[in-house]
């Protein structure tokens, strides 16, 4: 499986033909950039699950109201577990498969939603990593340019002397 790295270059490549490395790292760190404040600037995942709880708050009290509905009309025949009528057995099993299926409903949304916020902020964590080194490159030139910078005016101030 090619990485989010791979895929930019393979890209820049198309796009751009052969250029050289700093021109590459260039050309990546913008599309890197970019795809940060793409994802920096989509809406948090706050606002859906709150809406979900919501709803999944208010459809298990329906439902649960349903099931005490249910339970209680069961009950006001008076049917005890030996002689429950096929009806009454249907009844119960389809509760039954009713609340397996919310359950089941609930713990693949809540996957879901944890496994699309995990891979947001592990994008987000590799672009940030991908920012600092390029700004540890960009820092390493700068120091290497003043030293240059002190290398040459020690070079002037001899040069002078003499």
């Amino acid at each position: 499986m090619k990485t989010v790295s791979d895929r930019i270059d393979e890209y820049i490549e198309e796009a751009v033909g052969g250029v050289d490395d700093r021109t590459h790292r260039i050309f990546k760190d913008v599309v890197l950039n970019a795809g940060l404040w793409i994802l920096q600037s989509i809406q948090s995942h706050d606002l859906l699950l709150a809406s979900l709880c919501t709803e999944i708050t208010t459809n298990e009290r329906n439902s649960r109201a349903a099931t005490k509905s249910l339970e209680a009309a069961l009950d006001s025949y008076g049917l005890k577990d030996v002689n429950l009528t096929p009806k009454a057995v249907e009844h119960c099993q389809v509760l039954d498969k009713q609340e397996l299926e919310r359950q089941k409903a609930l713990e693949e949304m809540i996957e879901r939603l944890e496994r699309e916020n995990k891979g947001k902020m592990e994008a987000m964590t590799k672009e940030k990593s991908r920012s600092d080194y390029g700004d540890d490159i960009t820092k390493n030139g700068e120091s290497r340019k003043r030293k240059r910078d002190i290398e040459t005016e020690d070079h002037m101030d001899i040069d002078i002397l003499m």
